[in-house]
């Protein structure tokens, strides 16, 4: 994208928005549940501040109000509490706040620096530095690597649930059918365990490698 090329406003050909201007209703998607998160966010931000009208709601929210309230916190560049999030008890919180970092880290250069000294306040160096790592992805290459999906199970045992969480992240989208392990980064540690048990035994099989893998 930095070579020669009109960087003008481009109009939309007519088509590429037909589905939303000339549709069947019954075609018609579905925006009632995310329009009424919006309308009961812009009452509760009424009289008070982004950040706490944003921090009560999250406590009791649930679907697409919950959802917004996490994205709401990369938008308004909410670090602290975004970061908080990662240690959420809630797994969709959790989830929502990897997806919001994920994109927040990538929309400016200085995003990387300004994240890992916020993650340094609740996590030691060390700690914030897989986190940084585990936002930013593993190359598509390095998935051929059995000391990939090691290390990657190793964190589902970490202490801190973020870093579990992520590596639960990773995981689950290279090997989907894995879901049927019982495993969760918020279950009991004894549970926790059993469920790493089960991770550990799909590596040594050597299902979650792809051919050619080593």
């Amino acid at each position: 994208n930095a070579g020669v090329r009109a960087r003008g406003v481009q109009p939309l050909k007519p088509d590429a928005v037909r589905w939303f201007t000339n549709r069947e209703p019954s075609e018609a998607p579905s925006f009632k549940e995310p329009v009424a998160a919006l309308k009961e966010l812009a009452k509760r931000l009424d009289g008070k501040s982004v950040q706490v009208a944003l921090a009560e709601t999250r406590k009791e929210a649930k679907g697409y109000l919950l959802i917004l309230c996490v994205f709401c916190l990369g938008a308004i560049d909410d670090l602290n509490d975004l970061v908080d999030c990662l240690a959420d008890d809630r797994g969709e919180v959790r989830y929502r706040a990897i997806e919001d970092l994920r994109h927040w880290i990538g929309l400016r250069a200085d995003h990387d620096a300004k994240l890992f000294k916020a993650l340094q306040k609740p996590y030691s160096v060390l700690q914030a530095e897989t986190i940084m790592t585990l936002l930013h992805g593993i190359p598509a290459e390095e998935w051929t690597r059995s000391d990939i999906y090691d290390t990657l199970i190793e964190y589902l045992k970490h202490d801190k649930i973020g870093i579990r969480e992520l590596a639960y992240y990773h995981l689950l989208r290279r090997v989907p059918d894995a879901q049927k392990i019982n495993y969760r980064p918020d279950m009991p540690a004894a549970q926790r365990e059993a469920g790493y048990e089960q991770w550990k035994k799909l590596l040594t099989s050597g299902k979650l490698l792809p051919k050619g893998g080593k």
